[in-house]
């Protein structure tokens, strides 16, 4: 089942919402995910400044996945404005060698492409050509 969340407070009742019917109490979660008791209260309670990375553990814990949904434009070859230009392709590499895998960083440029990647980047017309298919 796919939940559109706009905010803290909705992804709080998400949370409770499943826990409540897993049969699971609060303060068990909070151990199986590695946080306290009260850091999953004030999830459910939509308190809007606590971390997102715990926020993501009790979620996974609870069974609950995360998707982030991109806008169909964007294309492997657009470039940030700024000093550090980079290919959204070379951001999801650079990301790579803090956390993560090949296979994520391949599963959102197929996103974002709308195509399949052999480990290497489209050439500009290609993504050219599909940015404005899509747009």
């Amino acid at each position: 089942m796919h939940i559109p969340v706009d905010s803290a407070a909705q992804i709080g009742a998400v949370l409770r919402l499943v826990r409540k019917t897993q049969g699971v109490r609060s303060d068990d979660l909070a151990g199986s995910a590695g946080v306290g008791p009260v850091f999953v209260l004030d999830v459910e309670r939509g308190k809007p400044t606590i971390q997102l990375g715990k926020v993501l553990q009790v979620l996974q814990e609870a069974g609950i996945r995360v998707n982030l949904e991109i806008p169909d434009n964007l294309s492997l070859d657009a470039l940030p404005k700024g000093p550090k230009k980079r290919t959204v392709w070379q951001s999801l590499m650079a990301i790579l060698g803090r956390n993560g895998s090949e296979a994520w960083a391949q599963s959102v440029a197929q996103s974002i492409a709308g195509r399949a990647l052999h480990g290497h980047e489209p050439a500009a017309s290609e993504t050219s050509a599909q940015a404005k298919s899509h747009g």
